[in-house]
This record gives C-alpha cells, structure tokens and sequence, in this order.
C-alpha cells in the first residue's frame, strides 16, 4: 500500500512541476507579447 501511495505522490509531483512551468512559460510569453509593442 504505501509504494502505491508513494508511486501515486511522485507521479502527482511530477505532474504539478509540469503544470507549473508550462503555466509559467506561457505567462511570461503572454507578458512578453503584451509588451512587445511597447518596445518598438
């Protein structure tokens, strides 16, 4: 039971590592185009 549980918890870390950089890369490229225009 507790490997399962363990296996479970890495597997749900890994996920929300993955979720959280893609959510971070796609808000810093969202700021970056928003400010994008500013700049030229």
């Amino acid at each position: 039971m507790m490997t399962s549980k363990k296996i479970l918890n890495s597997l749900k870390c890994k996920a929300w590592k993955k979720f959280r950089s893609a959510a971070y890369d796609l808000y810093v490229s969202k700021k970056f185009f928003s400010t994008t225009p500013q700049l030229r």
